[in-house]
Parts: structure tokens; sequence; C-alpha cells
């Protein structure tokens, strides 16, 4: 039987749900999309946001990225002045690149890329990159969308 507490359940017509600013706080819960979340460099926060993923901590400081794969326990223990943003996805959208396919189930060892490891800050930065990047473009559409009043 499911905890409905502890289960968030995403039903979205996109690919991709983003999150532009995570809560300050988020209860321990799972879902069955793969999610990223970054504190973007150009953010500043005197206290740093704390995550819990399946029962490990991370302590995030600019320029990080945290991985938490599908079906993975984690909660947002405190992200007191809102300078996470996240991404959803699908496991699929790894799965369906060819290049990606043979090799994707050895990335779920990984959690923290830490912006100050330089085997990882690569990493970090390319998905802040195309986060910031597929915000953008999601800002637009929802923009054109509106009528021209609003």
């Amino acid at each position: 039987m499911i905890n409905k507490k502890k289960y968030e359940y995403i039903i979205t017509s996109e690919p991709l749900n983003l999150v532009e600013k995570i809560p300050a706080k988020f209860d321990l819960h799972w879902h069955h999309y793969n999610e990223i979340l970054v504190y973007p460099p150009e953010a500043s926060s005197r206290r740093k946001p704390v995550v819990l993923v399946d029962q490990t901590t991370y302590e995030l400081k600019p320029g990080d990225a945290l991985l938490i794969w599908s079906s993975e326990m984690h909660s947002i223990i405190s992200n007191p002045d809102m300078v996470l943003m996240g991404i959803q996805f699908p496991p699929s959208i790894l799965t369906d690149i060819p290049e990606f396919a043979s090799f994707a189930h050895l990335f779920r060892s990984y959690h923290l890329l830490d912006a100050d490891d330089t085997k990882m800050s690569g990493m970090s930065e390319y998905i802040q990159l195309k986060m910031k990047q597929i915000l953008d473009i999601h800002k637009q559409k929802n923009s054109a969308e509106r009528p021209a009043f609003l």
C-alpha cells in the first residue's frame, strides 16, 4: 500500500516539470521522475540549503547540483532563502538516448555534483546552463500563450 503522504504523483503533458523556486521545506516523499536540484552560482544565501536523499544529508553551496533518481526517498530539510531550482523528468529521457542508454544505470550511484570538485564541476555547470535555457524557453512559451492584456 502506498503512503500518500510520502508519494508525490506528478501528472504533466510536458516531458519536463520545471520548478523555479523550490519551497523552503518539503516533506519526505518519492516519485517516478528523476529530479535535479541546482543551487545557481550567482545566488547568494548566508544559510545553505539542506536536502536529504536516501538517508544521506547534503548541504549545498552555490554551483552545486543534486541528482535524485526515480523512487528515491528525499526531502528538502531547509531551503531558507528559496535559492534552489529544480527540474523533474521521466527516466526514459536518459534511457532513450542511444549513446547513454547502455551505461545510464551507472549514474544512479551519483547524487552530488560538487562545484568544488574539478571532475564534477563541469557537469554541474552544464546541467545548470541547460536548466536555465529550458526555463527561458518555458517562460517565452508561457508569455506567448497569454493574451496581450494580462
